[in-house]
C-alpha cells in the first residue's frame, strides 16, 4: 500500500507542477497580448490569431487562448 501512496502523491506533485507552469505560460500570454493592446500594437477589433500568437510567444495555442479569455472578460 506505501508504494501506491507514494505513486500518489508523486501523480500529485506532478499536477500541481503542471498546473504552475500552465498559469505561469498563460500569464506569459496575457502580458504579452495585454502590452500588445495597451500600446496600440494591436487595435481594437483586431482579428486575433491563437497559433500566430503562441508562435510570436513561444507558447502552445492552450495559454494563448486562456489569455484572451481573461482579457475579454476584463
Amino acid at each position: 500500500m506505501e508504494l501506491a501512496g507514494s505513486s500518489n502523491g508523486l501523480l500529485h506533485r506532478y499536477t500541481m507542477v503542471f498546473q504552475k507552469r500552465s498559469s505561469t505560460l498563460t500569464e506569459r500570454a496575457y502580458e504579452h497580448i495585454r502590452k500588445k493592446l495597451l500600446s496600440g500594437e494591436l487595435a481594437p477589433g483586431t482579428r486575433l490569431v491563437n497559433r500566430a500568437l503562441a508562435k510570436e510567444i513561444g507558447t502552445s495555442a492552450i495559454p494563448v487562448r486562456e489569455a484572451i479569455s481573461r482579457l475579454i472578460s476584463e
